[in-house]
């Protein structure tokens, strides 16, 4: 008798110790009796990467979100223990959830779930899980209190809040406060569910960055506004000094609209119309990358690009800031105590923009940057990481040294696969087509004519 038999409901991962994810297997049906010699291509390494306080995310293709570095506050997602992760580990979603818009905090992370609900996870000390008073914080994604008939369509995250563009075209805060940081006027310490930001009349916005304590956010006519802690200059109004609760609009450069925002920890960027990045802010280690003065600015400065050079993409982390070139070249400037510029082994700052030392022949697809450590996926479909190297923020095994220059996460690699929660035998990689083979065990028993695919991944069994 034969069945439809080979599943493959479950093929666990190392990315490079264990993970879990879903690859195709061929063929997909053989003889009950097994002994089936199945192939498994090799899983395709991340294509987006977001960094965070202490740790960094990114995303395989198939939708599926991992984690690594600090777990202390349960950021990684990956459930209860508080164990920093030197290597990627999955986020537990909810069973057939995957993740599109995320937003990393300083120890927390918001997402957007394929079912049109949001999550959140890790530190709740300010209410930024955004499910009501209460309620801890939580190891594995949990929802967000969305207003009535409200769903979201973007989500963002600062140092200890979270923000939200609403499907009614409103924006939305929650966590953190002292200093104005929600935006929505009130002078509440703290929000633990979504309050709406007290955006201007006629005014719609269709981004939001968060900060350490201030925000920006994009309209949809390219014009900027930011609120919060304006100590440095950060919110680019014109002056320096105090607290806004409510945003106030940034001084624009004359004929230039902006495309994106990023908001670091006491600067900001923006990417203009013309292809130049413009910043504002604390310039104490030239993350405004406009010269060498290290003078803050109330207002948008233009960086100092390399001539002929157009970017696409900018991140702003802690100190420092990271841009995309159109010809796939990342820049960065700013602090580079812990390599986290990528350009050489002085850990020098930078107050110009310099080209990341990417390995020969690689471009840049995609940047973030996170606390003090950078992370890109390559146009060879790896991903690099590099800075500073505690906690395992950079998911790779760096010896415990700062690294100044990108290199690789480990490729994923299959280290079983299961067969209706049978494990197969002789797992075995080839090199020549590049996909893993495996072979089937026995099948159900006799009477059964059919053995269903649930299409699930399993629960890793070899963490470390």
């Amino acid at each position: 008798m034969t069945v439809t038999a080979l599943c493959a409901t479950a093929i666990v991962l190392v990315l490079p110790t264990a993970a879990s994810a879903a690859g195709e297997v061929t063929p997909t049906s053989g003889p009950l009796a097994g002994g089936t010699v199945v192939s498994v291509v090799s899983p395709a390494g991340l294509d987006s990467v977001i960094g965070g306080g202490l740790y960094s995310l990114g995303f395989l293709p198939d939708g599926s979100l991992y984690a690594w570095g600090a777990d202390g506050s349960e950021q990684l997602g990956d459930g209860p223990g508080q164990v920093d992760r030197f290597a990627p580990v999955r986020v537990a979603a909810p069973v057939g959830v995957t993740f599109d818009s995320i937003g990393a905090g300083g120890t927390h992370v918001v997402a957007l779930g394929s079912d049109g609900a949001t999550y959140a996870w890790g530190n709740d000390g300010s209410g930024q899980q955004g499910n009501g008073p209460g309620v801890n914080g939580q190891a594995t994604p949990s929802l967000v209190m969305t207003p009535p008939g409200v769903s979201f369509t973007s989500v963002a995250a600062g140092a200890a809040a979270a923000y939200a563009i609403g499907s009614d075209g409103n924006a939305y805060a929650w966590g953190a406060n002292s200093l104005g940081q929600l935006g929505d006027g009130s002078t509440d310490p703290t929000q633990s569910s979504p309050v709406p930001i007290a955006t201007p009349p006629g005014v719609t916005f269709r981004e939001v960055s968060g900060g350490a304590a201030h925000a920006l956010a994009l309209d949809t006519n390219g014009n900027a506004y930011a609120w919060g802690s304006n100590f440095y200059g950060q919110l680019g109004t014109g002056v320096t000094g105090g607290v806004e609760r409510t945003p106030l609009p940034v001084v624009m450069p004359v004929g230039v609209t902006f495309t994106s925002v990023s908001a670091g920890d006491y600067h900001s960027l923006a990417l203009g119309s013309d292809g130049n990045v413009y910043a504002w802010g604390l310039d104490m280690f030239g993350g405004l990358g406009d010269d060498a003065a290290l003078v803050d600015q109330s207002a948008p400065v233009m960086v100092a690009a390399p001539p002929g050079v157009s970017f696409v993409a900018i991140s702003a982390g802690a100190m420092h800031s990271v841009a995309l070139a159109s010809d796939g070249t990342a820049y960065a400037w700013g602090r580079d105590d812990g390599g986290q510029l990528g350009d050489d082994p002085a850990f020098a700052n930078q107050p110009t923009p310099r080209a990341v030392a990417m390995p020969s022949g690689v471009s840049v697809i995609s940047l973030s940057a996170g606390l003090d450590h950078t992370l890109a996926v390559g146009s060879d479909g790896a991903t690099y990481s590099w800075g500073w190297v505690s906690f395992g923020r950079l998911g790779r095994d760096a010896g415990g040294v700062n690294q100044p220059v990108p290199g690789q996460l480990a490729a994923p690699q299959v280290t079983a696969v299961s067969f209706d929660g049978v494990d197969g035998t002789d797992l075995a990689f080839d090199a020549v087509s590049g996909s893993w083979t495996v072979t089937t065990p026995p099948g159900r028993r006799p009477g059964r004519s059919t053995s269903s695919c649930n299409g699930t991944s399993a629960e890793n069994r070899s963490r470390r």
